[in-house]
């Protein structure tokens, strides 16, 4: 829904700090493209919670009696 939307800022947005990178002397921009990290750790937290609520995972320490 809104990847569509984010790959596009993301091409502006790198387009933009290649452009100041040669415009500002000496400046260094970063840009870390965390989307589908985020998208991952999301997907685990997700499973956990419905593993959890099923019943079907223990939380570590916890008894499996």
């Amino acid at each position: 829904m809104l990847r569509p939307w984010a790959d596009t800022f993301n091409t502006k947005l790198t387009a933009r700090l290649n452009n100041l990178e040669t415009t500002v002397p000496g400046a260094k921009f970063v840009y870390v493209y965390i989307y589908n990290s985020s998208l991952d750790l999301i997907n685990i937290l997700r499973l956990q919670i419905h593993e959890l609520d099923t019943g079907r995972h223990t939380l570590p320490g916890s008894s499996t009696k």
